[in-house]
């Protein structure tokens, strides 16, 4: 494409998509099993490379989402973003390779 299009740079042949957390899969019958399924669709956007994310809400299933399932979606994407390392992993499916050291390598790598 890049050729094709004349492109000067790498960053208009980037694919950018955005995922939403599917909303059918939650049940209405055990809406806390739902943060579950939340966190592992949401872990799988994140290790697909997605750039923007919507994670619904546990209760979303019964009704529009309280303040409390709102505020755990977001702090589970925030988890996903941060603590877990994989938007730093250059591919996180197959390599070690990371874009910038983590905290935890560079305390062990001073402790050796």
């Amino acid at each position: 494409m890049r050729w094709s299009a004349s492109r000067a740079n790498d960053d208009g042949c980037k694919m950018r998509f955005h995922t939403q957390t599917g909303g059918v899969t939650l049940t209405a019958q055990q809406p806390l099993n739902n943060v579950v399924r939340v966190a592992i669709q949401t872990l799988a956007a994140t290790l697909g490379g997605t750039q923007s994310l919507h994670t619904n809400s546990y209760d979303e299933a019964l009704a529009l989402p309280t303040t409390e399932a709102a505020t755990l979606a977001l702090r589970t994407q925030q988890i996903a973003a941060f603590e877990t390392g994989v938007p730093n992993t250059i591919d996180p499916l197959a390599a070690r390779i990371t874009s910038r050291p983590s905290r935890t390598s560079s305390r062990s790598a001073r402790s050796s």
